[in-house]
């Protein structure tokens, strides 16, 4: 069945505002306590901090335009809605215990889960082999957020 304007019009809506409430609420508990993470011991080869906001905006684009386009096209299913809630949630999640509670080993922890459920939901969408080939940059990045969190925690 095809979509009309207006339905199209909504999924983009709902795919991109669902993605910016996860990021700027990610966003806000990020920027708190920014002393206490650039006072903590990182190892020499550290990437710099521009390259954060980047890397997310990126990924938080591509798993918008992947929601977008699994609307579209009717595949969203319920697996996939909740692991990407579940994603979302713990992005969100990873967040709050590492800059708010300034706690590296609950951020270590929820950035593993993270790991997993960002591979649950790229093979998930991996059955639109397109789109499976644009997220793969969210679980390849998220490991190697994996690798900084536990430099930080073994160092402090």
């Amino acid at each position: 069945m095809e979509l009309t304007k207006k339905q199209r019009l909504l999924n983009l809506l709902w795919a991109f505002l669902s993605v910016a409430v996860v990021a700027l609420i990610a966003n806000l508990f990020s920027q708190r306590n920014t002393d206490w993470y650039n006072n903590l011991a990182k190892a020499s080869e550290w990437p710099p901090a521009f390259l954060f906001p980047i890397i997310w905006s990126v990924i938080y684009f591509l798993v918008g335009l992947s929601i977008y386009f699994m609307l579209n096209s009717g595949k969203m299913n319920k697996k996939m809605i909740i692991l990407l809630i579940f994603n979302g949630v713990v992005n969100i999640l990873w967040c709050l215990l590492f800059f708010t509670l300034q706690s590296t080993i609950g951020g270590l922890i929820m950035i593993l889960l993270n790991l997993v459920a960002s591979i649950l939901l790229v093979r998930e969408i991996d059955k639109d082999k397109l789109l499976g080939y644009f997220l793969t940059i969210y679980p390849l990045w998220v490991s190697f957020a994996t690798m900084l969190n536990l430099a930080i925690w073994i160092l402090n």
